[in-house]
């Protein structure tokens, strides 16, 4: 039974992350399905690629939810189906990245004490490290200094996620 509740919670938590990144993808300007699934590619780095099925469940999910619609064009002979943002579904996307901003600070929190990072190296980088959620493009529109503080900022956080991997492998290893 736990196992169940747990597979649906997982479930029901990766519809909302692929939901939240569809909907900000058509914020920025209305698509379709490839286009989709290329800029998801595109804001993940390049770590993840939603299948074709993944993104028109959800697009179909959004579209019964009212928070997208269908816009139909031509385009080479060929009717390709448009996908854009409805009013109620930017509401629904600034209180999701509202509910996700949040979240974000309190892993930052958690993570920062976890690492034995200082509250100074936290509050320089309030605004939040892109590795919790790249799909925001917090790193769009920010100066020079601003992406390396960021990035330096994630590597940190890596390097010391790195060091306790390398410690788990080495007491695994004295174990044997």
């Amino acid at each position: 039974m736990t196992k169940e509740l747990v597979d649906r919670l997982g479930k029901a938590m990766k519809k909302g992350f692929i939901s939240t990144l569809v909907l900000l993808v058509l914020k920025e300007e209305p698509s379709h399905g490839y286009q989709i699934i290329k800029a998801i590619e595109e804001r993940t780095l390049g770590f993840w690629k939603p299948t074709t099925s993944t993104i028109y469940t959800i697009l179909k999910d959004l579209m019964e939810r009212n928070l997208i619609e269908l816009v139909s064009s031509l385009d080479d002979d060929e009717t390709k189906k448009i996908y854009k943002l409805t009013t109620k579904g930017q509401k629904a996307l600034n209180d999701l990245m509202k509910t996700e901003e949040e979240m974000r600070d309190s892993m930052i929190a958690i993570m920062a004490s976890t690492f034995g990072l200082s509250s100074e190296e936290l509050e320089e980088n309030k605004e939040g490290p892109p590795f919790l959620s790249p799909f925001s493009g917090r790193l769009n529109g920010k100066s020079k200094e601003k992406k390396l503080n960021i990035l330096n900022f994630m590597k940190s956080m890596m390097e010391k996620r790195l060091q306790d991997i390398e410690k788990q492998i080495q007491n695994l290893e004295k174990s044997e």
